[in-house]
Parts: structure tokens; sequence; C-alpha cells
């Protein structure tokens, strides 16, 4: 799959998928839903002989997403592992229940700084290290690993990776 770790894409290639994942994750969004684990497993690439560049993307496993009722309630499910460790964002790291669309929105960052570069900003031995590193260290300029990247794109996916969410 291509949007797995350790490949870069070409510039036109991303800003194709990272387009229609915003569309997708978006009109989610606009139903009150948040994904809480974007990642490239959850990322689907299918042939598309309607569509000018013959794929589309799907999102999948919506199984731990959040869903805001219209009264504002939120539901989750009860047990769920909410996210995956190098795609979370701060604010899930401490509480996941507590997060909203600004934590996809981190996680599309993650993807786009992964496609760009071939790897993702944060690593580590075991949860516990990853979840500090989202936490507390700034990710690697996306520029420094991969200086073909236009500065305006470069800048958009750090402003993803803001930590805070108001940032994003």
């Amino acid at each position: 799959d291509r949007l797995k770790r350790q490949s870069r894409l070409g510039l036109k290639e991303v800003q194709r998928i990272l387009r229609q994942i915003v569309d997708a994750v978006g009109a989610a969004h606009e139903k009150g839903i948040v994904h809480r684990d974007l990642k490239p497993e959850n990322v689907m690439l299918v042939a598309d002989r309607e569509l000018v560049d013959g794929e589309r993307i799907k999102i999948l496993d919506f199984g731990v997403a959040k869903i805001t009722q219209q009264r504002g309630v939120a539901m989750t499910q009860a047990g769920a592992v909410l996210g995956t460790a190098e795609y979370m964002a701060p604010e899930q790291c401490l509480n996941a229940k507590a997060v909203d669309e600004k934590a996809d929105i981190y996680a599309m960052g993650v993807i786009c700084y992964e496609m760009l570069s071939g790897a993702v900003p944060f690593t580590g031995e075991g949860l516990g290290a990853i979840l500090l590193k989202h936490l507390q260290e700034p990710p690697r300029p996306l520029r420094e690993i991969a200086p073909e990247v236009p500065e305006e794109l470069a800048g958009l996916v750090m402003r993803m990776l803001a930590k805070t969410p108001a940032e994003r």
C-alpha cells in the first residue's frame, strides 16, 4: 500500500490523496463524527474509472469514532482502544473522550508528513515514549527531511501538527 510507512509519494499524488481525505473526513465532521484513528491503514485507495485520476480514497474503521448527538452529548464505544499512538493528537494522548475534529486534523498532518517524508514525526520505544513526544516535542521540520516540499505545503503540514488544537 502506497500510504504505508517508509515510502515517499510524489507531490501531486500527496495533494490529490490529501484533498480526498480532507473531503471525506470533513463530511464526517459535518455530521458530528470524529474518526479518532486516522492512519494509512484506514485510508484505502480504490480504483474508480469515473474519476479523472482513476482512483478514490475510502476512509475505513470508524469503530472508535466519537459521535456527538444534537444535544452535544458525546458518545463513544465503551472499552475501545482509542487511537494509534503514532497518529494521536496531544489532547487525545491525555483524554480520548474529550477530542474534537482538531484531533483528526492532527492525524491528517501526521499522514501527510509521512507521505512526504517517508516517516512519521514521532517514534519511540513503546506507547508511553511516543505519547510523551506528541505532548512535549516539536516535530522535526518537514523541509529538513524533504527539502523538495514547497514551503507553503510544509507550513500547512506543520500547522496541522500544532500541539494545541486552536493552532491547527
